[in-house]
């Protein structure tokens, strides 16, 4: 029986190991086999961490012959151990797990974007990505608005890039690279400005070809996109 509680307890210490080395493959699988929401998504890789490595505690705990205070400190160790490992591969970032942004309604009306939006596309209804041509952030965020594409081709989702030229948006769309995702030029730097409030990137949402929501890149995490899946309800 004791040989056989080991055992099972390695098994579940190669099952975190597997998770820490694939949470993002698990995470992706979640998002595009199953739709789950977002911050499910990527909330259940740690959960099963958490759970496995409370297995490996009811298992092995009761083997050992020590005191209570001893068997705590031995419980830290092993929980230490799992779920340590599996945060030193998979960084946790707070920016993932909030909602922030503030409410636009009626506020910067009658911008470039807006123009053009009711002009090509009236009643937009979804996100809109305001990059800059040469920002790293831009490019590392960009992924999400394909995957929101993806998992929702409803949602109207675009990319503005604030630049002087086309020249500006020609080097975004390079570092980009091929996407069904429209992607236009803002050339209004002011304009830009006043809708990003200078930090890039930014993310808008527009109702009935209004602006009504804005986040910046550290208030756009899971809980964020779930919402606008939902748009905004």
């Amino acid at each position: 029986m004791k040989s056989i509680r080991i055992l099972i307890a390695l098994l579940i210490v190669l099952v975190i190991g597997a998770i820490a080395l694939n949470s993002d493959a698990i995470t992706l699988y979640f998002l595009e086999a199953l739709q789950f929401s977002w911050t499910m998504s990527n909330l259940l890789p740690r959960v099963f961490v958490i759970m496995s490595t409370a297995a490996i505690l009811i298992l092995l705990l009761p083997l050992l012959n020590l005191s209570k205070l001893t068997k705590a400190v031995v419980g830290f160790l092993i929980s230490a151990i799992c779920i340590g490992g599996y945060l030193s591969i998979n960084l946790p970032y707070i920016d993932d797990w909030v909602r922030g942004g503030e409410s636009l309604k009626g506020k910067l009306e009658g911008n470039q974007i807006e123009l053009y939006l009711n002009s090509a596309q009236p009643n937009y209804d979804g996100l809109v990505f305001m990059a800059l041509p040469n920002c790293p952030y831009c490019f590392q965020a960009f992924p999400k608005l394909e995957m929101l594409k993806h998992r929702d081709p409803n949602l109207d989702v675009s990319v503005f890039v604030s630049a002087r030229d086309s020249a500006g948006l020609n080097f975004f769309n390079e570092h980009i690279g091929s996407t069904t995702i429209p992607v236009y030029l803002i050339d209004d730097r002011d304009q830009a400005t006043a809708l990003s409030n200078g930090k890039f990137p930014t993310f808008l949402y527009f109702k009935e070809g209004k602006v009504v929501y804005r986040w910046s890149n550290n208030q756009f995490g899971n809980p964020a996109l779930d919402w606008v899946e939902n748009r905004l309800n």
